[in-house]
């Protein structure tokens, strides 16, 4: 298959390729450029909206069963050590002929293990700790309680974002229950970085009706200050960082491109420009590997066909190191 063909077949693909509703304004987000930042913007103004009213009316986990086939669990198992961890709180499943969810809720939990001898246990967020455990050492104690104070709102604004989007993803699964045709939903979340200057982690969330949908969202806060930190925030004030993190990840396409005829990118395709990646935002995925590496993380179909997944791109410390704070 020549390239032309080959280009033709993935416009075909595209065109009668069926996406769950909810993905949609992601998929169009990752083709349209010029849309993504409104996009967004819409999606932060309901989060915000489902969160309040979560909190007038009812905490996610305390939403009633009103279907003897749905199960709700609740646990609260530790799942990383470290002075922030994330802790189950809860689960959600369905499943019957047509219909299937796997959906996992995580809170970020802010505290350090109990001292030798005393119960091992997780001091929530604003909370006084339990008599008998020790936060830090007797030396440190002022400074664990600074720091806990500076990282409580960040945490505090993961969280609720977290709980608001869960929350929503299950509402729309469960609209779908009258619906005829396979629907699925399958949400985790798990910690990608924990190093000494950042704690990421990481919602993932795949949709199925026809075919799957995967998408993803990370969560950043920075130890020293305990705010939620953004792609921007890395980068010295007037530093084109877009630029120069967009070109290399063009670079590492059509290397990858060149060295596997498999491997497809939306880049530079006459064909289908309404595909092409034009470059990163401010808004973009992001984490740290275990290298301290930037990695920029994109959902599926956002930059490449469905068959490529959700492609991530480490970004070489000499593209960044003369840009950053």
């Amino acid at each position: 298959m020549n390239e032309q063909e080959q280009l033709k077949q993935l416009k075909e693909e595209y065109e009668n390729m069926t996406i769950p509703e909810a993905g949609r304004e992601r998929l169009q987000a990752g083709i349209d450029r010029a849309r993504i930042e409104k996009k967004r913007a819409e999606r932060v103004r309901r989060r915000s909206a489902w969160t309040a009213a979560a909190a007038a009316v009812i905490m996610l986990i305390a939403l009633p069963n009103t279907n003897m086939q749905i199960a709700h669990a609740m646990e609260n198992i530790p799942v990383l050590g470290g002075f922030f961890r994330l802790v189950t709180v809860r689960q959600y499943n369905y499943s019957d002929e047509n219909h299937d969810a796997e959906v996992e809720l995580a809170q970020i939990s802010y505290g350090e293990d109990a001292g030798e001898g005393a119960p091992v246990g997780e001091v929530a967020v604003g909370a006084a700790a339990p008599e008998g455990t020790v936060v830090g050492s007797v030396e440190g104690a002022g400074q664990e309680d600074a720091e806990a104070k500076l990282s409580e709102d960040g945490v505090k604004e993961i969280n609720q974002d977290m709980e608001a989007t869960v929350e929503e993803l299950i509402r729309q699964f469960e609209d779908t229950l009258s619906e005829e045709g396979y629907h699925g939903l399958h949400v985790t979340q798990e910690v990608v970085t924990d190093n000494a200057l950042y704690y990421t982690v990481k919602l993932s969330v795949l949709e199925t009706e026809a075919s799957g949908y995967e998408h993803n969202q990370f969560y950043t806060i920075a130890k020293q200050t305990g705010n939620v930190v953004t792609l921007e925030d890395l980068f010295a004030e007037g530093s084109d960082y877009i630029s120069a993190i967009s070109e290399n990840i063009k670079t590492q396409m059509k290397e990858q491109m060149a060295a596997d005829e498999g491997v497809i990118y939306f880049l530079d395709n006459d064909d289908m420009p309404e595909f092409n990646f034009q470059g990163i935002t401010e808004q973009t995925n992001f984490y740290f590997n275990e290298r301290g590496e930037l990695v920029i993380a994109f959902d599926e179909y956002e930059v490449a066909p469905g068959s490529m997944g959700a492609p991530e791109f480490v970004i070489p410390q000499e593209v960044t190191a003369a840009l950053l704070k």
